[in-house]
């Protein structure tokens, strides 16, 4: 008989009572904490303050309401109940806990975590955006400088460049804004950038171009986001957990992502929402991702879903590569992470099956199997090794072909997000679900810049409904690809695309570049030319037939 906490329904600041109810728990004891039904408000006061440190966050402490550190056996039940966070907080994480399911209630944020207007004035001098004030709270100072308020913090263009997009995804722009004097880093951006300087006005705030700065000029009403904390807390994170299950629960704001699970094994999401909530006028629900998974093993599952207007990509599922820095001696590795933002936790454990590829060819050079990790003070990783390594040079980069979840994508609904970024070798399972308005599916190993591994070696994308994917620019729905060198003996493997439904405005569907292996059959499309739909590209071995026009 499980042990049972209940916290019951009254006004005022809730997160003391969760802590209290946190502490409660005795291990090995199975534990159920459930809420009465109602509306819970919670407050920094009370919360866990620290720094979390994953690779999916921007530095600096956070306040998290629900720790669960080494934990198991335990049930939080919401029980319909809806907790709405105050202040920019943490909701939920999860540190080496096994056997916890979360389910039955609803996330939500008492103000929103991005700013958005409507275009009023545009041309090459500059551009005017209407700001609903009482919503997206902005100020512009003498300087030039703008301040977005977030809860009780703001954000300034003093501070980081802020990201500006449309509403519309695949539509321009998708640029940094500076604005006023700074002294930040123009450089490694992963997009282009303007230069302002910021003017207020009666309905909102105007951006006079500098001199030598790009020049965009926008549609009149169209609407446009900045976003200034795309990852400053993550909804739920689990972080080297396993068996976890999260169950009708429902995300409708977040500053950063709304599910992270990372180093876990066997993780399930079962009736998620994360999306807009029903009556507000806001275009994005979380300001990143919406459900991100990495270096996770086991089976990851998510199904019964929906995925909607994120800011960033509805779905992401890769692993990290890391580089080598120093070769110290025949066993043993001074390892770094490639992409400097992965920085926090190491993506391999002892007893893991690691793959080295030359940096100059990017072809694989041979294997090892990591005996020791420690992690050092300046966030690199030394490694030894159970055997003698191969010949390897620094800047040579290493995946984690052991930790490659099985991934099932099932009887979901994606609608208005960017993309679903699939990669990494565990079998890749996409079926039956409902895609709209959806950029696309973009599978393909990132070496440069986001150093997302790896090729894929068992991909099924079958019996979807891809309805008006892109809604703006020109990629196809479906992308299969690397960013690998040609001189590289890795590609993708076994790509199966079958029994598809695409409803498409731009005359493109399916492109298949460097595959090995796999087929294309069954597909159905709403119009085009099948020549055009379907690309396929330096492929071998593909079986492409009986696709059709509806």
């Amino acid at each position: 008989m499980a042990k049972e906490i209940i916290i019951s329904h009254e006004s005022g600041n809730t997160s003391p009572r969760v802590t209290a109810a946190l502490h409660q728990i005795v291990p090995g004891e199975e534990t159920v904490i459930r809420f009465e039904p109602g509306s819970y408000r919670f407050d920094p006061e009370g919360t866990t303050t620290k720094e979390v440190l994953t690779a999916h966050l921007t530095k600096g402490p956070k306040h998290v309401v629900f720790e669960l550190n080494q934990i198991e056996k335990v049930t939080i039940d919401g029980n319909g109940a809806e907790f709405l966070f105050s202040d920019r907080m943490f909701p939920f994480a999860l540190w080496g806990c096994r056997d916890v399911t979360l389910k039955n209630f609803t996330i939500d944020f008492t103000f929103p975590r991005y700013c958005q207007g409507e275009v009023i004035a545009s041309d090459e001098i500059g551009f005017e955006l209407a700001i609903d004030n009482t919503l997206f709270k902005i100020t512009v100072d003498g300087a030039g400088h703008v301040h977005f308020w977030s809860g009780s913090d703001s954000f300034c263009s003093t501070q980081l460049p802020i990201l500006l997009g449309n509403v519309v995804f695949g539509k321009p722009p998708w640029d940094y804004v500076f604005s006023g004097a700074d002294s930040l880093s123009r450089e490694n951006l992963p997009t282009g950038y303007i230069e302002t300087d910021a003017v207020a006005t009666a309905q909102g705030v105007r951006f006079n171009y500098r001199k030598d700065s790009r020049k965009l000029v926008f549609p009149l009403h169209e609407s446009l986001i900045f976003c200034y904390e795309p990852r400053a807390n993550i909804n739920i994170l689990a972080a080297r957990c396993k068996n976890v299950r999260v169950e009708n629960v429902k995300i409708y704001r977040g500053g950063g992502m709304g599910i992270v699970a990372e180093c876990t094994e066997n993780f399930t999401a079962d009736g998620v929402k994360i999306k807009v909530r029903p009556g507000r006028t806001e275009c994005r629900s979380t300001t990143a991702d919406g459900m991100f998974f990495t270096q996770c093993s086991g089976t990851v599952m998510v199904r019964n879903c929906e995925i909607s207007e994120t800011l960033d990509d509805a779905l992401n599922i890769h692993g990290f590569y890391t580089m080598i820095q120093t070769v110290k001696d025949e066993r043993t590795l001074r390892i770094v992470d490639g992409y400097e933002d992965h920085c926090g936790t190491a993506p391999f454990e002892a007893g893991d099956l690691l793959v080295f590829s030359d940096h100059a060819t990017d072809s694989t050079i041979g294997q090892a199997t990591t005996e020791e990790i420690t992690v050092n003070a300046d966030g690199s990783y030394t490694v030894r090794f159970t055997e003698p390594l191969p010949k390897l040079e620094p800047g040579d980069f290493i995946e984690n072909e052991t930790r490659s979840a099985d991934f099932f994508f099932e009887n979901n609904l994606v609608f208005r997000c960017p993309h679903m970024r699939v990669s990494d070798n565990g079998k890749r399972v996409i079926r039956n679900n409902h895609i709209e308005e959806l950029n696309s599916i973009f599978v393909c190993d990132l070496v440069e810049f986001w150093r997302e591994s790896g090729a894929v070696n068992d991909l099924l994308i079958e019996n979807n409904d891809f309805i008006h994917c892109p809604r703006g620019g020109e990629s196809p729905a479906v992308v299969v690809t690397t960013s690998r060198r040609k001189t590289s003996n890795i590609t993708n493997h076994n790509v199966r695309i079958r029994n598809n439904h695409f409803v498409i405005s731009n005359g493109r569907a399916i492109q298949l570049t460097r595959v090995e292996g796999g087929e294309v059959i069954g597909n159905h499309f709403s119009a085009g030319s099948l020549t055009e739909l379907i690309k396929l590209e330096e492929n071998t071995g593909i079986d492409c037939r009986n696709n059709q026009l509806d």
